[in-house]
């Protein structure tokens, strides 16, 4: 029990075990994650039980359709409804989309949950977090009650390029999305993607740019206080072909990211390289993974887990677009799981609060809002990292931990 002015911090050390090596095989995520529509962009909670991914053009999608701060899904006429919906979509596609339900642009974020091993159970989020126009998130934070989607969204209605922010509340309702900052940013061609450190210091985007070799490339931002710095580019990895959805290793040390580079088997093929240094711009030599990862078809969007060991990814080997997983390393956690309240000194009582996180010697900090008092954060092993509740009128003293990195802790 950590006591402060104010606030009291009760933290639980959750644990982790460890299992054997699994032989190097293909597994095809469950049938209720993938169906006959195509299924993107998987992202695993650190603890790899939660699956997030995007399900594009089912008839299943979120209707609401903010304009004039009416929702036209409900003001309009289903034919009237399903032809306004086409003309935002061609907008954005710069042609005829004459089918906006089956089109690519209807996307929703889907949620699996797993008990066990398999991702069964399932769960449709609604507005705010999906709506009619294109969602899909693009990476985690290291709060576990947020994520970062693509697109910046208006409340009176209405899209804009970039990213947003959206949390998890108590009840598990969604927040509204909250614009990103970054410096200087623009992408000029039709795809984006990105990814976020585990410990939220470094984003890497993969974007088009005047300074991009190719089509799309890989560029490194730095945090900066409340936003993100102008994005570099990675000159050491990127073609003149593209390089698209990168995923860091929560260690940093690794990237994932799949590219139509010369060399690859089908239409576009998964890679890694590893740093090599702080700068951020060496890397080694580009690493193409085999088979059962790649295939003639178009594999992309790796993300790997290191709780687990797997690596999730997108493929078109069946026809449609599923999520497959391998076991590629041994279970490694490198968080562990602190869990617990924030209660006023004085009353016991929960409270609402904020909780800010980082490692000491670092100025980067991250912040989990607990609307209910509660909170379940990641702490990375490996370093000494500080545990502050804040709330107006309210500061709780800095606690600080420091976890063993090849300890197994219960």
């Amino acid at each position: 029990m950590l006591r402060a002015p104010g606030l009291v911090l009760l933290l639980l050390v959750l644990g982790h075990s460890l299992v054997a090596q699994r032989k190097l095989e293909l597994e095809k995520l469950h049938p209720q994650v993938n169906t006959d529509f195509d299924e993107i962009a998987p992202l695993v909670s650190l603890d790899g039980k939660t699956l997030y991914f995007t399900r594009l053009g089912s008839p299943d999608f979120e209707r609401t359709l903010i304009e004039g701060e009416e929702d036209l899904a409900t003001k309009l006429s289903a034919a009237d409804y399903e032809r306004y919906l086409g003309k935002i979509y061609t907008t954005l596609a710069g042609r005829t989309v004459s089918d906006p339900f089956r089109s690519a642009f209807n996307q929703d974020v889907w949620i699996a949950y797993s008990e066990g091993d398999d991702f069964d159970a399932l769960w449709h989020p609604g507005y705010p977090l999906n709506n009619a126009l294109p969602n899909s998130i693009s990476s985690l934070t290291p709060a576990g009650n947020e994520v970062i989607v693509i697109n910046q969204f208006i409340k009176e209605g209405g899209m804009g390029k970039g990213f947003s922010l959206v949390r998890q509340n108590a009840d598990e309702s969604w927040t509204f999305p909250e614009p990103i900052t970054i410096n200087n940013y623009h992408n000029s061609g039709p795809d984006v993607s990105m990814c976020i450190s585990a410990d939220g210091s470094v984003m890497i985007l993969s974007l088009e740019r005047a300074d991009s070799r190719g089509k799309s490339d890989l560029y490194v931002s730095f945090r900066e206080g409340e936003g993100w710095g102008t994005p570099q580019n990675i000159r050491s990895i990127n073609t003149a072909r593209r390089e698209a959805t990168p995923f860091l290793s929560e260690d940093k040390e690794y990237l994932f990211f799949a590219s139509d580079r010369r060399g690859r088997t089908g239409d576009s093929d998964i890679y890694m390289v590893q740093r090599k240094d702080d700068s951020w711009q060496n890397w080694s030599r580009p690493l193409r993974y085999q088979k059962p990862i790649n295939s003639k078809y178009d594999d992309s969007r790796p993300y790997f887990n290191a709780e687990t060991g797997y690596l999730y990814f997108t493929s078109k080997r069946d026809g449609s677009s599923d999520i497959f997983r391998v076991q590629i390393a041994g279970p490694n956690p490198m968080f562990v799981t602190i869990t617990g309240k924030i209660i006023n000194s004085s009353t016991g009582e929960a409270i609402p609060a904020e909780i800010q996180t980082g490692f000491v010697d670092s100025e980067v900090r991250n912040t989990y809002v607990s609307t209910d008092g509660t909170f379940s954060i990641k702490v990375p092993k490996g370093g000494e990292y500080s545990i502050q509740a804040r709330k107006p009128g309210y500061v709780g003293p800095i606690a600080t931990v420091n976890y063993k990195k090849k300890y197994a802790y219960f």
